[in-house]
């Protein structure tokens, strides 16, 4: 509608390369965005995350939890690696399942030490998912209900299924995926990032193939978007940018309540 176009300006989006690339926009209703991603120059680490609502400093909690993933993984030379296996614990520097969570560790630091810092801060929290890419093997590690999943020929796969009360009934068989989408259980996350308590993530490896896409989104696109259309956008867009700016966009025409982030990385794409 014209009265929402003044919110568009606020949609951004980046690339990272011809394959890679990330968009994350208000959405016409609200007045900040909590969500926050990165996306490592070569596309080798993917990371979305969204501050909880209804807690306080959501953005501050994503922002930092983003940042410190990104500070992780960006020094991470090999000289780096090679002090690091030489310590206590070499085994988890050389598995990216095991540095996702070792980045995920240094989030968690990071955001509990700003909330004890800060009272102003103290509760605050946040979804995260971080993806690591090598070749055509994604390591993939998740905490809440922000989420990964694969698109290939025309259909999709979901890397995870939320932390929350409708995904823990997926997991069991006790409700559908249509049905968790309308659950009110999604909305009761259980594993965050931020809370003293700590965190219990999920963690796996999917292979690959050539054309498939990559793509990290929130719940601002999760609850807008059925699996059938985010495969159709990331199908027929023309770079990972486009599709992410693609996705956000369409969420907001569809629903428009939340905010609204994607990142889409295609694997040995061919046009």
């Amino acid at each position: 509608m014209i009265e929402d176009q003044p919110e568009r300006y606020r949609l951004a989006r980046s690339h990272s390369g011809p394959d890679c690339g990330g968009a994350t926009d208000v959405g016409p209703v609200r007045s900040r965005n909590e969500d926050a991603y990165w996306i490592a120059g070569d596309g080798s680490v993917l990371v979305i995350a969204d501050g909880l609502g209804g807690l306080p400093a959501g953005n501050i909690a994503s922002a930092l939890a983003v940042a410190a993933v990104a500070q992780f993984f960006s020094t991470l030379t090999p000289s780096t690696l090679e002090s690091l296996a030489a310590g206590p614990d070499p085994e988890r520097y050389g598995d990216p399942s095991l540095l996702a969570q070792a980045a995920a560790e240094h989030a968690q630091q990071t955001v509990v030490e700003a909330s004890r810092a800060n009272p102003d801060l103290r509760g605050m929290a946040t979804t995260l998912v971080i993806v690591v890419v090598q070749g055509r093997s994604a390591a993939v590690l998740h905490i809440g209900d922000s989420r990964a999943a694969v698109c290939r020929e025309g259909r999709i796969a979901r890397m995870t299924i939320d932390q929350n009360g409708a995904g823990d009934l997926l997991r069991s068989g006790r409700i559908t995926r249509q049905q968790a989408r309308l659950h009110p259980g999604r909305r009761i996350v259980r594993e965050v990032v931020g809370l003293p308590g700590g965190f219990e993530a999920e963690s796996q490896t999917w292979a690959l193939e050539p054309g498939d896409a990559v793509v990290l989104f929130t719940d601002g696109v999760s609850d807008s978007l059925d699996e059938d259309e985010v495969a159709r956008i990331v199908g027929s867009a023309p770079d990972g940018a486009a599709a992410a700016e693609a996705l956000v966009e369409r969420s907001a025409i569809a629903s428009g309540h939340d905010n609204a982030t994607a990142v889409v990385r295609y694997v040995d794409r061919s046009d």
